[in-house]
Parts: structure tokens; C-alpha cells; sequence
């Protein structure tokens, strides 16, 4: 039986082209989607869930009067006391995400640049890492550090040999010495789904280092294994409460247990890794892709139903016949499992195609995919089948419950049968509401994106030039001296802040909050050479900028008395700029004045400065002049036009003083444009996703009105020959879609207007919702939907009448 179902299944597939074209190019088009934003999303929630051990590894993050958020790290002491004073706690390992400048031979000049991590050897008791050659658990060579490589890495640089004893060597950034790392093991590939995406392992002994009770160290970022089983809120608790009566500072740091699973997905500060996600755009693109299969779902019950009229006689007669309700209801969920099965295949082909540019466009490889994961892709079929299930249920009970009297009579929808026009219609607000809903979203992303992209930050970084960090090794006055005489160099200027990679400054000094008795202010301190606010382009409001008229650290200078507060003379303080925030944040009234609580003698007041993204509100800043610093950043203003002829000339000069050296060149607006990369592949995203879901709903009337013209052929031929002109015609047609349109107008405009207010609540600094948004977008849709429904009326109106009424 089941057999002759499927017979009458196919032969209907290809008896009304135009239906089936519609229908399974829509039922596509919205697996397709579905298909890669699942693989997008099931790959993000997979991330750090494959280690042997994952459910009892915890990263150690710090919150302290220093920091204004969770930090990744904690005291390197607490290696030695926290597994000694809670036995829960097992090994911790420090580990770091960074990018390593490797070379072949040590007198190679071709830099390899690699993701690493650099470790210690206790990572081998947190992590587990198949080792394919070598024994890298066994720290070799003393002191040196010994490198562990993957696969895919072996593949690339030691095609035909054993890589295990060779040495490769550093590029470096401190000094001018150039380690060497013996290469002790091979591992297999990293898989991608983890935030400690790396093609090698740096590894070192263990660092010793007390835990000072007097609350100062240094940092490392640690990796712990727990005891199964543990609660590691309640060992929080503990380890604070311990380290509270350890310590004898009076604002400890307090310590948290991070789970590894959380680290991508749920890590909004600085998580001390380039490999980071967003919880939120994970329900973002589930919530789109949803919307576009159930807007796909809608235009096949839509088209189905309006199809019913055509098979009314069909109906009547095998029920005359003797087919009771349950073979017509089976004949229908039939054809809808063929209209979807054959949607799934060309989905599935689709997907195929376009999983390689998914995957550039994301900028890293995925793991969970439809392709490697066959238990994954037998799941999706499941879904496919039950959702082709439900939405042909709707059509196939309908269709059953016929009376054999009035489908042979054609009298379609009778008595409580006429309540389907209003599902109808309810079906068709629903996937314009959706529609609406993503043409909103994507038009405030790139507005906010734009927004972001033009704000004045308070200095200028067209034609601004920055490389990365190094030492000077002495050399850097001579270097700045050699730019300057480049034509194309208008200005150099060492730095200890550029935006992205030294967004925090050279220090944060936590202060006595003066507006707020009792509490505490971060303050960031940004050093820099005498040329720094000149390079940067930073307006002056009262005062000066650094000059050489006055020596650094002997401007004109006042302290306090312990007792009165009163100023005295002969004093310390570095000579500094200050933003108007910080002056009216810090109360600084006057200049060339020391301020006690930060050590500095602003020496003039700058406009505000955002030193950060506009994620985050600005905050307390100085400027700090200092003498070439030995350990800084580069700033070269360039002359417009000349910018990558100038790229070639510094890089000429810096081979001539830093021949070992990293040269790391970064235009700044690309920096700052860099900060905003998750929304502008947000605002890509939804590019693609208001064009499927605007064409899937135009699509979806144009099927709908297309029957319906059919339907009404005869009425339409009365009427011309009545004298009926087309622009009537289109008019009747249209005048029953336009209430539609308005009510899914105002019914997603609402939705999206308060899911974009809710969005933009993540920024310090964002638009405002404006009015003309939902206008638009209103309008965009109409002008669509009202495009298809006029396509298909001219057609039909412009048919000679006498063909239409003969047919009849």
C-alpha cells in the first residue's frame, strides 16, 4: 500500500511544476540554512568537551581592588599551597595562549609564525594529548624548552623525517638572545573545537615561588584538575575564606573555578586567548536559522492547502471508492515526506558545496560537522522526519475530513472548514512577523557597527602606523632618529598603549575614590615619549603638552602635609596629561600641581580619550611622559598615499638594527576595526539571512497568489468582460494582503525593537533606536510582498477572458 502511496506521491510531484518548484526550492533553501548554522552552533557548545577529563578541569580566575573584572590567572604561589591545603585540588598546569615566531635554522631569515601554548610539564596531568612519536612527557635538556609539535605541523616542515631531536629556534621580542627548542615529541592535531587551538606545545620546567603573604608575585594562568565530584563553588568559598586569613592585605585577591566547557563560550572579559565565542550570538543564529525553516514550513502548509482545491474531486472519489479518513491522511503525510526527502537532498548537496566557505568565513576549522559526524547527521534526519510530519499533518487531516458529497460538488471549505482562510492568513502574518523581525535586527547591527567604526575616540589614527611591543635593546632613539628621516615619516612616538593589543596601558594603580569616600577607583596609566599626544592628534583643553623646555621628572612640583593636606614644596611626581573625564572623575582643578594619590603633576587636560572598544564606558586615564622606554610599542605617522611604500622602508631600517627581531607591523584603524569583528560577521550573518527569509516569504505569496488567481480564474474573465481594468485586478488581489502585511508589521517590529534593545544594552556606547528603522523596514517588506502579488495578478488579469471562461 505504502508503495502505491509513494507511485501517486511522485506522479503529483511532477503534476503541478509550479507548486513543487516553489515548495522544495523553499523546503531547501531553509534546511540548507538550518543545516549550516547547526553545525555552526553544535561545534561552538562542543568546544573543550573532549578532553578525557573535561568534566573535572577548572581554569583559575582572580578578582581583586586591581581589576574591574574576572581575570584568568592567579598567584604562582598557590601551585605549592592550594593542592596541600585542600586535597581535592590535583595538578596545575600553567598554560598560555600565544603566537610563536619560530625559525627552521638559526640562521634562517623565514619567520614560521604558529598559535602555542606555552606551558609546563605538569600539562600532561590536565590534558590529555595522543602522542604520536617521541616521549615529550619526559622533560629533556635541562633548562631549555622543549617543544612538542602536531602532526599537521610535521606534515608541513618535516614531510619525510623524524622531527624528533631536531631544533628549531625563537624570533625574539625580549633581548636580542635567540632560544633553542629541541623538538621532544609529535602529538596529533589539536582538535579545533577547543579556546587551546595551538600547532605546538612550548613546555618548561614548573615555576617555584612562594605565596607572599604580603599579597604581591607574579601571575600565571592556571589549568587545575579536581577530585570528581567536587563542588567547586563551595572549594571557591574555601579557598578564599583560607586565603582571606593567609594574607595579610586588607582587600585580598578572591578566586573562582572556571569550567573548561565555559571558557569559549562564557569568558566576556579579557580571556587571555584570541579563541573566543559569545553565548548570545549562538542564540542569535539558532533563533535566524529557526525562523527561516519554520518561514519554508508555512509555505508548504500554505501551498498545500491552497493546492486542495484541484484535488477536491480525487478526495470524493476515493472515498466513494471505499478509502476511509486514515488512507487519505496517509496519502498526504506521504507526499510530504517526499517533498521534504527530496528537500533534504538538495539541502544536504548545498550544504556540501558551501561547508568550505562557511569555514573561511568563520577563520578556523570545525569539528562537529554533518560530514564527520555521521550519529549528528542521523539526528538531523530525525528532526527532518518529524518536522515533515507535523507540518503535513495540518494539510493531511484537512484534506481527510472531506465529505465525499462536497468534494465531488467542489464546495471546498464548509461549515468549520472555513475556519482554515484565518489559519491561513495567521500563517502568513507569522513568517512576515519572522521577516520583519530579521531585517530589523540586521539593519541595527549595521548601524551600531557603523556607529562604532565613526565615533571620534578622542585621537586620531588615520595614517598611524604601530609596531608591536619589543625591547630596545638601547637602539631605540637611534631607530625613532632613522624613521624621521624617511619622506614619507611625519612623527615617531614609543608608546606602552595601542588599541586591541596594549588596550590597558602600561599599569593600572588603584586609588581612594574621591567622589566616593570609602571606595575604590581604578586608574589607567599610559606612558609614552614627549611626541605621544602630538601623534595621536589629542586636543588640548587647558594647559600643555609634554615639551623638552621642562625635564621629565623635574617640573614644578607639591605635596602634602600628613597633617592639613596643605601643599608644601619639594616634592616628587612624573610630569602627565590628563583626560576631562579623569579631571572632573579625580577632582584635578589645576595644572603643573603634583596629584597625591596617583604621583603624577598633570601638566595640561586633554579631551576625553577611549583608549578601548566601545563595549566599555571610558575610564580614568593618564598620560605618563617617559624617556624611551626600553620595553614599548612604536607609533609612525605617515604622509597620505605612501603607506605601503612606506611599510617597505622602515622594515628595510629595522632589518639593519633588529636583524633577530619580530617585525610586527599593524595599521591602527585596522586595530581598532578588529575589536568589532564579531559584529561585523554578525552584520554579514544577517545579510544573508534578511535576503533567504525576505525571498522565502516573497516566494511564499507569490505561490499563494498564484493559486489563488487560478482558483478564481472565471471571476477574474466575468469581470473583464464586466469591463473590469487590470490595475482592479491587481487591486482586489492586493487588498487582502495588505492588512497582513501592516499586522506582521507592527507585531515584529515590536519583537525586534525590544530584542535590540536588549542587544545594544552590551555597549557602553551605542545607537539610539530610531523611528525610521521600523518605518523602513515596513516598507521593504511591503514593497516585496506587493511586487510578488502584483507579478502574478498582471499575469493573470492580461489572460484573453474568453480563454479563461471556456476553460471553466
Amino acid at each position: 500500500m505504502f508503495k502505491n502511496y509513494l507511485k501517486i506521491a511522485w506522479r503529483n510531484l511532477f503534476k503541478n511544476k509550479q507548486f513543487s518548484i516553489i515548495t522544495i526550492f523553499g523546503l531547501t533553501v531553509g534546511l540548507w540554512a538550518c543545516m549550516c548554522v547547526t553545525t555552526v552552533v553544535v561545534d561552538d557548545l562542543s568546544y573543550d568537551t573532549h578532553w578525557k577529563n573535561t568534566e573535572n578541569v577548572y581554569r583559575i580566575l582572580s578578582n581583586g581592588p586591581m581589576v574591574d573584572h574576572p581575570v584568568p590567572g592567579a598567584w604562582a604561589g598557590l601551585r605549592n599551597e592550594l593542592p596541600k591545603n585542600f586535597p581535592e585540588v590535583g595538578a596545575m598546569a600553567s598554560i598560555y595562549s600565544q603566537e610563536l615566531d619560530l625559525k627552521l635554522s638559526e640562521a634562517s631569515s623565514d619567520n614560521i609564525r604558529i598559535d602555542a601554548l606555552t606551558t609546563d610539564s605538569l600539562i600532561w596531568e590536565v590534558l590529555d594529548f595522543k602522542v604520536l612519536r617521541g616521549n615529550p612527557k619526559r622533560f629533556l635538556h635541562g633548562n631549555k624548552k622543549n617543544l612538542v609539535i602536531t602532526e599537521g605541523f610535521r606534515k608541513r616542515y618535516f614531510p619525510n623525517e623524524d622531527p624528533i631531536g631536531k631544533i628549531l629556534y625563537s624570533v625574539p621580542t625580549f633581548g636580542t638572545e635567540v632560544e633553542s627548542y629541541p623538538i621532544t615529541g609529535v602529538i596529533d592535531d589539536i582538535p579545533p573545537n577547543t579556546h587551546l587551538r595551538a600547532q605546538a606545545l612550548l613546555i618548561e620546567k614548573p615555576r617555584e615561588e612562594p605565596l607572599f603573604k604580603q599579597g604581591y608575585g607574579s601571575f600565571a594562568q592556571f589549568y587545575i584538575t579536581l577530585s570528581k565530584g567536587t563542588d567547586a563553588a563551595g572549594l571557591a568559598q574555601r579557598v578564599n575564606k583560607w586565603y582571606a586569613e593567609y594574607t595579610d592585605t586588607p582587600n585580598p585577591f578572591e578566586f573562582n573555578f572556571q569550567p573548561i566547557k565555559e571558557v569559549y563560550l562564557h569568558s566576556p572579559f579579557e580571556a587571555g586567548t584570541n579563541t573566543r565565542g559569545d553565548y548570545i550570538t549562538i542564540y542569535i543564529l539558532a533563533g535566524v536559522a529557526l525562523m527561516l525553516l519554520v518561514i519554508a514550513c508555512v509555505n508548504y502548509v500554505n501551498l498545500s492547502v491552497g493546492k486542495s482545491i484541484y484535488r477536491m474531486r480525487e478526495i470524493g472519489a476515493r472515498k466513494v471508492l471505499g478509502a476511509n479518513n486514515g488512507h487519505i491522511l496517509l496519502q498526504y503525510l506521504t507526499e510530504s515526506l517526499l517533498f521534504f526527502a527530496v528537500s533534504a537532498i538538495s539541502g544536504t548537496l548545498l550544504y556540501l558545496i558551501s561547508l568550505p566557505t562557511i569555514i573561511e568565513f568563520l577563520g578556523h576549522g570545525l569539528e562537529m560537522t554533518f560530514l564527520n559526524k555521521p550519529l549528528l547527521y542521523a539526528l538531523m534526519l530525525g528532526v527532518i522526519l518529524l518536522v515533515s510530519l507535523l507540518v503535513g499533518a495540518y494539510p493531511a487531516f484537512m484534506m481527510s475530513r472531506f465529505k465525499p458529497v462536497n468534494a465531488l460538488k467542489g464546495r471546498l471549505l464548509i461549515g468549520k472548514w472555513a475556519l482554515h482562510n484565518q489559519v491561513q492568513k495567521g500563517l502568513v502574518v507569522l513568517q512576515f512577523v519572522l521577516t520583519v523581525v530579521v531585517l530589523i535586527s540586521f539593519m541595527v547591527v549595521g548601524q551600531q557597527l557603523s556607529y562604532m567604526h565613526q565615533k571620534d575616540l578622542g585621537y586620531d589614527s588615520d595614517n598611524l602606523l604601530a609596531i608591536s611591543p619589543i625591547s630596545w635593546d638601547g637602539k631605540g632613539e637611534a631607530f625613532k632618529k632613522e624613521l624621521l628621516e624617511l619622506p614619507g615619516v611625519k612623527r615617531v612616538s614609543f608608546t606602552k598603549w595601542m588599541p586591541k593589543l596594549m588596550e590597558r596601558g602600561a599599569m593600572t594603580k588603584t586609588i581612594d575614590d574621591p567622589q566616593n569616600p570609602g571606595e575604590k577607583i581604578n586608574v589607567s596609566i599610559i606612558e609614552g615619549d614627549i611626541d605621544l599626544p602630538r601623534i595621536l592628534g589629542l586636543r588640548l583643553k587647558k594647559g600643555r603638552l609634554f615639551d623638552n623646555t621642562v625635564p621629565i621628572t623635574e617640573a614644578k612640583k607639591l605635596t602634602f602635609s600628613n597633617e592639613d593636606n596643605s601643599p608644601s614644596t619639594n616634592s616628587g611626581g612624573s610630569t602627565a596629561l590628563v583626560t576631562e573625564f579623569t579631571a572632573k572623575r579625580l577632582n584635578i582643578d589645576a595644572v603643573d600641581i603634583t596629584h597625591k594619590e596617583t604621583e603624577t603633576v598633570p601638566v595640561g587636560v586633554v579631551e576625553h580619550f577611549n583608549k578601548g572598544s566601545l563595549h566599555k564606558p571610558i575610564s580614568p586615564t593618564i598620560i605618563q611622559v617617559t624617556n624611551a622606554p626600553e620595553y614599548s610599542a612604536i607609533f609612525i605617522k605617515t604622509v597620505p598615499g605612501q603607506e605601503s611604500l612606506l611599510v617597505d622602508q622602515v622594515y628595510t631600517v629595522w632589518q639593519r638594527l633588529y636583524p633577530e627581531k619580530r617585525f610586527d607591523p599593524n595599521w591602527v584603524h585596522h586595530l581598532i576595526a578588529e575589536q568589532y569583528h564579531k559584529e561585523t560577521k554578525l552584520r554579514q550573518l544577517f545579510i544573508y539571512f534578511t535576503l533567504l527569509s525576505m525571498g522565502l516569504s516573497a516566494l511564499g505569496i507569490f505561490g499563494l497568489v498564484g493559486q489563488q488567481t487560478a482558483q478564481r480564474a472565471r471571476e477574474v474573465g466575468v469581470r473583464k468582460v464586466l469591463g473590469a481594468s487590470v490595475q482592479s485586478i491587481v487591486l482586489l488581489f492586493s487588498k487582502h494582503i495588505i492588512p497582513l502585511l501592516l499586522s506582521a508589521i507592527v507585531i515584529g517590529g515590536s519583537i525586534a525593537w525590544y530584542g535590540a534593545v536588549q542587544w545594544l544594552e552590551n555597549y557602553a556606547y551605542r545607537v539610539n533606536m530610531a523611528w525610521w528603522i521600523g518605518v523602513l523596514a515596513g516598507g521593504a517588506v511591503i514593497i516585496v510582498a506587493l511586487t510578488a502579488v502584483v507579478f502574478q495578478t498582471v499575469k493573470a488579469a492580461i489572460v484573453n477572458p474568453v480563454k479563461s471562461l471556456r476553460t471553466e
